[in-house]
């Protein structure tokens, strides 16, 4: 203690904790910084740790290895506002330096200059920018084909080029004619990126039909004043065209732009025209003490030179108004404030959300109990003599330095400490910031998030040494130096002189690994507290499948035209049919499958054998993506050469491993490998894995509101038929992290030893956890090869395959569009003989096809209700498939439907084998497939009446009625023999099932994963 007098703690408290200097009277007010966090709930002894519910339940979940108190001693408490003009300090800026004043070195910065008022970029980028998420897949693809048309030999980048970037969104690209509740926001934020002075040169790209298209977002960006004719753009439409001449279009109109860009030169610029984005993530409680005051410190010194500073994240303020508003430029200014807060709270009401579902466990595990605590270190940004200039909407323009025609540009005030509104979700704040003009990035951490953002550098400050330490390839600057005596005036010029380097084009840590991610602020399902009352009045699915009328389908029919004459019943299939060697039998068509080894004991024939990285949080999306490129590399390496043994290590020379240990990740020690292989020689991936997939998504952090669909999707990937090994990859402080997932894996009556589970933060970084998965991988290859072995088998286990039953293998049908009568009647016959040989097909309640009468007359009886039968992501069993695994927990424990608000047990027992329909809440092609696939479809049959992705782990065989309307078609209905009947189409899927046939989509790497918000998520 500061007085020297000792005192006993009665538990173990980590770092960052709080416990009771003395003691607490029930009732009394716990306070920091001057405001209320809590209310004591009872007496809280001196020495005492003081807890909340919410923080002892985050320390149960991440199984710390020392005994918690029994209850907890105090409640949530957040000081009250009222605004009053009367009370609003009105006051000047920080005084401006004259330019002697100005200390030698930290005046100016080298950065290219832009024309039309967009100020002077850090960067000189080239941006492909998707109107919706309907085309991110695509650009993703055109950028990569350009860079390399824009690269030299060596593989750098033409003339002064930084890059060239897609800006991969999941906004705006469901039904076309419902026009999403964002996007208002989503056009702010396109239109900054497409002007921001980072971009050199910007391809605009969608298919035409979107419910943002480019026509729309040009017309959007002239009538709002956005400088669009200073920037080298180009608006591609490539409307129904297949992915290769898409790409050669965008390809086309954006190379001479960007070579035209290429040619631009850093020239020295004031540091006037920096504009800095203040952003936090994976906070502790000495945010507030080094990390944030520290990039407030340097925010007040670009200040002082002109430069202008953006604070955001609106929930994570709640609580600190009165230091936000300690001093303003206007009483307007604060009560603009002030109805932002009200209006970000009435957001949260309409989907039963409070702002307390802001903090992450990974806040709460380091001493941030609450969002009053997690608010009062967040404010701490705005050091107390800087004054709030303005308060701007989510993406809306900040004036550039010698713009004189200031909010004529979309912006608002020129220069200053501004406000942005915006949820506490770090990637959709930070998109809001950069579409809002900052040029440089400043992202305070205590846990250590590694996320980037793309066409801005992101300077990392960690507030803690040992952080730092663990985690030092992967960050910029130790604001734990302040915490161990470096003083704070001292850390201010070091960081203002690195910014200037950094804006001089300097690269950051972040932009070494080459990957960064976006994530604008997502659309909220529900627009009133009675919408979301009718939506959780709905019906749970039911798990029974449809019952199926006696008889084949009746041939193709118009609305009102009465039902033709029907063919023969079809006979059931016999349940030990054996195919013949044509693959068919009378149990229907078979394919050829490989041989996966489950759990201990267990074996299953399947149509692939992936190995898949899964993160579960969107910050450590982009890491596991760059994990699997360099597998997927290794892979490549070991086909090439033939070798049995692998061709060189897929990771670098670890770094930024631990230098001094952090006291509170000592609590949380990393699981132990599974076994390795033998030191001598690392096992060929290539004998036993056909390919290494990745899913980065945007969700697991940042969001708040019931998680089935979350818990659905990643189970039902990780538990695929396909996957044949699973390893989840955590960032390390996110809402829901590998203990959350090993509560859903144990749920579905699976080990947690089945899976790898690996941690950004906790494993030393990303050069470490790369590494460490590599190991696994090769440890899983080697205990499955000695097994093999065992048998007296010397084949490698992709060598083994065997006929297997189309029955066994869940289908999916979707479409995209209006289903013509043919497609409809092919489509409709070809599910009832696959579901009357005894499989299994899901359709999603959104699909057109159940609008189509032929539909209609499968069905026994008339006029059956299409409901749901299924939940979104419920696992189906495919003919034969049991559940009740012994030793597994067993269906009993699993029965029933799962509560929405419960996000551990919520994995439904799985539904029988037949057909069903699976609930929707979502009209987004690549959530859809998400949906379809965790259901265990292992192919999915698409019809399509316009361009569509595929999906990263099963194959997407996609129909179209005309070539015109899909150019990518696989097969063209009534011009492909393909899908000439329904026995053609069968058949068809079993080719694409063995492998021997592969979908365009899948073929030229057009596919996406993303989980669905459903119906009552909201971002925080």
């Amino acid at each position: 203690m500061p007085s020297g007098r000792a005192l006993r703690l009665d538990f173990t408290v980590l770092e960052g904790h709080r416990f009771a200097a003395h003691a607490i009277e029930a009732g009394e007010l716990l306070t920091s910084w001057g405001s209320g966090f809590g209310r004591a709930t009872r007496r809280i002894n001196e020495g005492s740790y003081v807890v909340n519910a919410t923080m002892l339940h985050s320390l149960e979940m991440r199984r710390v290895p020392f005994e918690l108190p029994p209850r907890v001693n105090f409640e949530d408490f957040i000081t009250p506002y009222t605004f009053s003009e009367a009370d609003v300090r009105v006051g000047d800026q920080v005084g401006r330096l004259a330019a002697s004043e100005v200390p030698s070195g930290t005046a100016t910065f080298w950065g290219f200059l832009r024309p039309g008022g967009r100020g002077s970029g850090t960067r000189n980028f080239v941006a492909v920018i998707p109107t919706t998420s309907r085309t991110s897949a695509l650009a993703r693809l055109s950028a990569k084909a350009l860079r390399e048309r824009l690269s030299s030999e060596s593989g750098s980048l033409v003339g002064s080029l930084s890059g060239v970037e897609p800006i991969e969104h999941t906004e705006a690209g469901g039904d076309a004619t419902v026009e999403p509740t964002n996007l208002d926001l989503v056009i702010r934020v396109l239109a900054g990126l497409a002007v921001h002075c980072n971009v050199g040169a910007v391809v605009v790209l969608s298919r035409g039909d979107e419910a943002l298209s480019c026509d729309r977002l040009e017309a959007a960006m002239r009538e709002q004043g956005y400088p669009l004719d200073h920037v080298p753009h180009a608006f591609v439409t490539v409307g129904s065209a297949g992915v290769s001449s898409a790409i050669e279009q965008v390809v086309a109109a954006g190379e001479p732009l960007a070579r035209a860009a290429s040619l631009a030169v850093r020239t020295e610029r004031p540091a006037s025209e920096l504009c800095v984005a203040l952003q936090c993530g994976g906070s502790d409680a000495f945010s507030g003490v080094s990390g944030n005051p520290l990039a407030g410190a340097v925010a007040r010194e670009l200040i002082r030179r002109g430069g202008s500073a953006v604070l955001a994240e609106t929930d994570e303020l709640i609580g600190a108004e009165s230091w936000v508003l300690s001093k303003v430029r206007s009483a307007a200014v604060a009560r603009r404030f002030v109805e932002m807060v009200s209006e970000f709270r009435e957001r949260l009401g309409w989907h039963s959300q409070t702002v307390e579902a802001n903090p992450s466990v990974g806040n709460n595990y380091r001493g941030l109990y609450n969002i009053a605590l997690k608010s009062l270190g967040a404010a701490t940004k705005k050091p107390a003599d800087v004054r709030l200039d303005d308060v701007i909407e989510y993406g809306q323009r900040v004036a550039a330095e010698g713009d004189e025609e200031g909010s004529g540009r979309g912006g608002s005030s020129r220069g200053g400490y501004i406000f942005m509104n915006s949820p506490g979700n770090d990637i959709e704040s930070i998109a809001g910031q950069v579409a809002a003009g900052c040029n440089i990035i400043f992202f305070t951490t205590g846990n250590g998030s590694i996320t980037n953002f793309p066409l801005v550098p992101t300077c990392k400050i960690v507030t803690n040494t040992g952080r730092f330490s663990r985690l030092a390839a992967d960050m910029d600057v130790n604001a734990g130096a302040y915490l161990d005596g470096t003083p704070m005036e001292t850390l201010t010029d070091q960081v203002l002189r690195l910014t200037l380097a950094v804006s001089s084009g300097r690269g950051t840590a972040g932009e070494r690994t080459g990957r960064s991610q976006v994530s604008i602020w997502r659309a909220w399902p529900q627009t009133s507290a009675e919408g979301y009352a009718a939506a959780a009045a709905a019906p749970e699915p039911t798990g029974a499948a449809i019952s199926l009328a006696p008889l084949l389908p009746r041939l193709a029919r118009a609305p009102g035209e009465a039902p033709a004459a029907l063919p023969g019943a079809l006979t059931a299939a016999d349940p030990d049919a054996k195919p013949s060697a044509s693959g068919a039998s009378a149990a229907g068509p078979s394919f050829s499958a490989l041989r996966s080894s489950g759990p201990p004991g267990t074996t299953a024939w399947v149509a692939d054998r992936i190995a898949l990285v899964l993160p579960t949080s969107l910050c450590s999306g982009q890491v596991a993506q760059l994990v699997v490129d360099r597998l997927n590399d290794r892979l490549a390496r070991e086909r090439a050469s033939g070798s049995a043994t692998a061709a060189g290590s897929a990771s670098k020379a670890v770094s930024g491993g631990p230098a001094s240990p952090d006291p509170a990740d000592e609590a949380l020690p990393s699981p132990p490998l599974s076994p390795a292989a033998p030191a001598a020689a690392a096992p060929s991936l290539a004998r036993h894995v056909t390919r290494f997939v990745a899913l980065p998504h945007t969700e697991g952090c940042g969001s708040s509101g019931p998680m089935a669909e979350y818990f659905a999707s990643m189970a039902g990937h990780l538990l695929h038929p396909g996957v044949w090994r699973g390893a989840l990859l955590e960032h390390g402080c996110e809402k829901l992290h590998n203990d959350e997932m090993r509560a859903a894996v144990r749920a579905a009556g699976r080990s947690e030893d089945d899976f790898g589970w690996v941690s950004v933060q906790l494993d030393g970084g990303i050069e470490a956890v790369s590494a460490k998965i590599e190991k696994w991988f090769e440890g899983q290859c080697a205990e499955e090869q000695l097994a093999t072995d065992a048998l007296g088998s010397g084949a490698a286990p992709l060598d083994e395959t065997a006929p297997a039953l189309l029955s066994t293998a869940v289908l999916a049908v979707a479409t995209a569009g209006p289903v013509a009568l043919p497609a409809a009647s092919l489509l409709c016959q070809a599910i009832r003989q696959a579901v009357i040989n005894g499989g299994s097909v899901v359709v999603p309640e959104t699909s057109e096809l159940l609008e189509a009468p032929c539909f209609q007359d499968m069905l026994e009886g008339e006029g059956q209700k299409l409901a749901p039968t299924i939940a979104f992501g419920q696992r189906v069993l495919g003919c034969g498939e049991a559940w009740d695994t012994p030793g597994k927990g067993g269906p009993d424990r699993l029965a029933g439907a799962a509560s929405r608000e419960d996000v551990v047990d919520g994995v439904l027992r799985p539904a029988g084998a037949g057909l069903h329909i699976m609930a929707c809440p979502t009209t987004d092609w690549a959530e859809t497939l998400t949906g379809l696939v965790s259901c265990g479809s292992q192919a999915v049959i698409a019809h399509a009446r316009r361009p569509v992705t595929g999906h990263p782990v099963v194959p997407v065989f996609v129909m179209a009625s005309s070539r015109e309307e899909c150019a990518d078609a696989d097969a063209v209905v009534g011009e492909s023999e393909a899908v000439a009947t329904p026995e053609a189409l069968l058949g068809t899927v079993c080719s694409v099932l063995s492998r021997t046939l592969q979908p365009v989509a899948s073929r030229t790497g057009n596919t996406g994963w993303q989980i669905t918000r459903g119906k009552f998520c909201v971002s925080v």
